[in-house]
């Protein structure tokens, strides 16, 4: 924040977004992978957001952290995922009132599948995720191109909107969010969770917790652990 005030001037928006996810029954995961997703996730968001703030107040700017539909809407096996996303949007909803009279605007921004390493990994590696996304029904199953996610949030950042949410489908699944947990609703969830288990299960014979826990990648980015 230093460079950048001494290069800028100032700070009128701080975007807290780098993310990564872990997948797996809470009884079998690997617990580094689950602590490592609230470190990056949650903690990060935090980090970055309280680096950032006292020149956002200043500027009377704006304030963004990626949360994700994953805040409202629980899948089996992103136990991790959910709960980082889930508080992330509490912290905006807290740091919004916080600090409006700074004149300050917070946003936490909720997409969807977004065609994202992340999301790709997972439908190619990740064997339990494979399961539960060949179980959703559309517009839930579909992955949106980068540049649609990018152009809805450029324009909740022109506006300055409180909640941003891309694709559609986002918006209206929020409205409706505490019948997002209802047996009904879960039904397919339900029905999918035993065969998710089962596949996790194989994949970590193979691979160990770690490995079905978490992408290649994502495991090398710090140190295997």
């Amino acid at each position: 924040m230093a460079s950048v005030l001494e290069r800028h001037g100032r700070v009128d928006a701080v975007w807290a977004n780098a993310g990564i996810a872990s997948i797996g029954p809470v009884a079998l995961t690997d617990p580094r992978a689950w602590a490592r997703t609230v470190e990056v996730n949650l903690l990060g968001a935090y980090y970055t957001v309280r680096a950032a703030l006292p020149a956002v107040i200043s500027a009377q700017g704006y304030v963004a952290v990626t949360s994700s539909l994953a805040a409202f809407a629980h899948a089996p096996q992103m136990s991790a995922y959910c709960a980082t996303k889930a508080g992330v949007e509490a912290m905006c909803d807290s740091l919004r009132v916080e600090v409006a009279h700074h004149g300050v605007d917070v946003a936490s921004i909720h997409p969807g599948w977004i065609d994202t390493d992340m999301v790709r990994e997972g439908d190619e590696s990740m064997r339990a995720f494979q399961v539960l996304r060949a179980s959703m029904a559309p517009p839930l199953n579909k992955t949106y191109p980068v540049s649609r996610a990018a152009r809805d949030i450029a324009r909740g950042f022109e506006r300055r909107r409180r909640r941003i949410c891309t694709p559609w489908y986002v918006q209206a699944g929020h409205a409706v969010r505490p019948l997002l947990s209802t047996r009904v609703l879960a039904r397919d969830q339900y029905r999918v969770a035993p065969e998710m288990e089962e596949a996790f299960r194989a994949q970590s014979s193979e691979q160990g917790s770690a490995g079905a826990s978490m992408s290649a990648r994502v495991t090398g980015l710090f140190g295997g652990r």
